[in-house]
């Protein structure tokens, strides 16, 4: 157990894994936000876009009918997992 005692060992046993959370984690959520405010084909260079890619997706009733059955899904699914916790309980 000396090998834990000091501060320095225990943040050099959690570096690994800080450092695969923020590579497969972290830096994907940011490229990603990145991406989401460009025009890019996956081809030609990103160009930054703005706010454009989001204004088009609130103009596409498409999207709100996806949003209105995953929120009916959620819905459903909290009601099955509430139901099933409270007959848990009973039993």
């Amino acid at each position: 157990m000396q090998l834990l005692s000091t501060k320095k060992n225990k943040l050099l046993l959690l570096l690994p894994t800080c450092l695969v959370y923020v590579v497969y984690i972290i830096l994907p959520i940011l490229v990603s936000l990145y991406y989401s405010f460009t025009k890019y084909s996956g081809i030609s260079k990103p160009r930054l876009y703005g706010l454009k890619n989001y204004i088009r997706l609130l103009d596409d009733p498409y999207f709100w009918i996806a949003l209105k059955n995953t929120a009916i899904i959620l819905g459903i699914s909290i009601f099955c997992l509430a139901s099933a916790r409270s007959l848990w309980r009973c039993s």
